[in-house]
């Protein structure tokens, strides 16, 4: 009785490893077909929004700040006054000059009184000509003491037109370091503006990508915290190559591009650039998972009557995610979608 029990037991166990064994071979295996694409090689790159009009303000002397007349953000045409500097006591000496000016003007010229006296045979006038006659050189010299004062009126408004510091440019203040009481050295950044309505991208290529960029490629401008998503062109690249740091000494090559619609971000954030190398439409691939490659070629697995096999492939470009297939299977070709966890053939 037994002996029966653990004979019927013993051949339970034997078929259910055949079961096992038998599902294990002739388990469904997940296969996918080629399909049709865009497939695009790119090189990702950090970019940096720039104006292409822009005014950057350094003191010509030190000297205090008195009035600022704009703040970052404010709108200015050619020629506005952004701020002055004290003027020292200027404004003083040109009106007590102008004072003087004044009255030089009002005395009245000696000759022309003379000569008005002896036209009109006026007695009174006529001596009161006299008596100023006699003090024609010092009328002289007062006429050379107006050349002067005029001499100097000029010179101290030139002065003080330097002390009012103006846009060369009509744009937008995007930055203002001026502040009223404080000094200004010569030399110091005081301001920035910029028309920020005319944008581009600056970017650096490494030496390696430098030959497969050229002018009048397209690029892809992104920047997923304001949302950008924008084309643009290179319209410019650097033949001399910038190096890094002094340490490692990479070579990068400076690069522009204008984009074809406005840039919202504020000049000076960084935005992401894509340039297009090379780009296939419409043509077969596979994820890039389904593609194994060894010392002797590239290849997948493919589900051929039932059985799996492995299919020699010819690969072509590749995204970050796909890989164009030129040969070696067709649209209608299953193959396995995770040859990582069955990498065998069977005969």
């Amino acid at each position: 009785m037994k002996k029966s029990i653990i004979g019927a037991a013993i051949i339970a166990v034997c078929g259910l490893i055949c079961v096992l064994i038998f599902t294990t071979k002739n388990q469904d295996i997940a296969v996918i077909k080629p399909e049709h694409r865009e497939i695009k090689n790119e090189i990702e790159l950090s970019g940096k929004v720039q104006a292409n009009n822009i005014f950057v303000v350094k003191n010509t002397e030190t000297a205090e700040i008195k009035y600022v007349y704009v703040k970052v953000g404010d709108t200015v045409k050619k020629g506005d006054t952004l701020y002055t500097l004290d003027d020292g006591g200027l404004e003083d000496q040109l009106e007590q000059l102008k004072n003087a000016q004044n009255e030089l003007q009002n005395s009245t010229d000696a000759s022309a009184i003379l000569e008005n006296a002896q036209q009109g045979m006026d007695y009174g006038a006529f001596n009161n000509a006299i008596e100023k006659a006699k003090t024609e050189q010092t009328a002289q010299a007062s006429t050379t003491t107006a050349s002067q004062i005029s001499t100097q009126i000029a010179q101290i408004e030139k002065q003080l037109e330097a002390k009012k510091i103006r846009s060369s440019i009509d744009g937008t203040v995007v930055a203002m370091e001026a502040k009223e009481g404080e000094i200004a050295f010569i030399g110091q950044q005081s301001a920035t503006i910029a028309d920020i309505t005319d944008k581009y991208v600056t970017a650096y290529v490494m030496q390696q990508d430098y030959n497969s960029v050229k002018e009048g490629m397209e690029v892809t401008l992104q920047d997923e915290q304001t949302g950008l998503n924008i084309v643009g062109t290179v319209t410019y690249k650097d033949y001399l190559a910038k190096v890094t740091t002094e340490t490692d000494a990479v070579s990068q090559y400076k690069i522009e591009i204008s984009p074809k619609e406005s840039i919202s971000n504020a000049i000076g954030s960084n935005v992401s650039v894509f340039i297009c190398i090379e780009k296939r439409e419409n043509t077969i691939s596979l994820p890039l998972t389904c593609v194994q490659k060894d010392s002797e070629s590239t290849y997948v697995y493919v589900k051929e009557n039932g059985k799996i096999k492995k299919r020699t492939v010819v690969t072509g470009l590749r995204d970050d995610n796909y890989i164009e297939i030129l040969s070696g299977i067709n649209e209608n070709t299953f193959v396995v979608s995770d040859p990582a966890t069955y990498a065998q053939e069977e005969n």
